[in-house]
C-alpha cells in the first residue's frame, strides 16, 4: 500500500489531502485502517485510469480526425466502391469503439484509416515518382552521385513513367544506396510493393 500511495503521489504532483489520509491509515497499522486505505488507494487508482484514459481517447480522437479527412479526400480521388464502403465501415466501427470506450478499437480503426489511405496511394504513380525523387535527393545530400550511376537521371526524368513496377524498383535501388542510418522511418519501397498488388 505503501508503493501505490507513493505512486499515487508521483502521478499527481504534490501531496493532496487523499494520499496524506492513506499515508495515515497506513501508519496506524491495524487491520481496518490498512483495509481502508487499500480502498480509498484503489478507488483513487481507478480515478486516474479514468482520467488517463479520457486523455488518451481525445489524442486518438485528433489522430482519427485528422487520418478520416485524408482518406476522405484519397478515396473520393482514387477509390473504388468497395473501398468507399470499407471507409464508411470503419467509420461506423470507430464511433461504436468510442461509444464502449474501447481504446485499443478505436486506435486500430485510426490504423485502418492509415492503412486504407496509403494501400490506394501506392496504386498511384505520382506517389511513386515524388519518392523516387525524394530518396534522388537524400542520395545526392549523402555525396553518393557517383554510385547512384544513371538511377539520379532516371529519378529526375520519371515524370513519364507510368509503371509502378518500374518507378518502385527504382526507388528500391536509390534507397538501398543510402547509409542505414540516413533510411530514418521511410518505409522500405520493396516491402510497401507487396501489398500494392496484393
Amino acid at each position: 500500500l505503501a508503493e501505490l500511495a507513493g505512486e499515487l503521489e508521483a502521478k499527481d504532483g504534490p501531496v493532496d489531502a487523499r494520499v496524506k489520509e492513506i499515508e495515515e491509515l497506513i501508519e496506524e497499522g491495524d487491520r481496518d485502517s490498512v483495509e481502508l486505505a487499500d480502498k480509498l488507494v484503489r478507488r483513487m487508482g481507478r480515478s486516474l485510469d479514468k482520467a488517463e484514459s479520457s486523455s488518451k481517447l481525445t489524442r486518438i480522437a485528433e489522430e482519427y480526425a485528422e487520418w478520416l479527412a485524408e482518406a476522405q479526400n484519397v478515396v473520393k480521388a482514387y477509390g473504388d466502391d468497395a473501398e468507399k464502403r470499407e471507409l464508411a465501415a470503419i467509420v461506423k466501427e470507430y464511433e461504436r469503439a468510442v461509444a464502449a470506450v474501447d481504446e485499443r478499437g478505436a486506435e486500430r480503426r485510426v490504423e485502418m484509416l492509415r492503412d486504407l489511405t496509403f494501400r490506394l496511394l501506392h496504386r498511384q504513380p505520382d506517389y511513386w515518382r515524388g519518392m523516387a525523387r525524394n530518396l534522388a535527393k537524400k542520395v545526392r545530400d549523402q555525396g553518393l552521385a557517383a554510385q547512384a550511376g544513371n538511377l539520379l537521371s532516371r529519378a529526375d526524368n520519371c515524370a513519364n513513367e507510368g509503371s509502378i513496377m518500374k518507378l518502385n524498383e527504382l526507388c528500391i535501388a536509390l534507397w538501398e544506396l543510402l547509409p542505414s542510418n540516413q533510411k530514418g522511418l521511410q518505409e522500405a519501397p520493396s516491402r510497401i510493393v507487396t501489398h500494392v498488388y496484393r
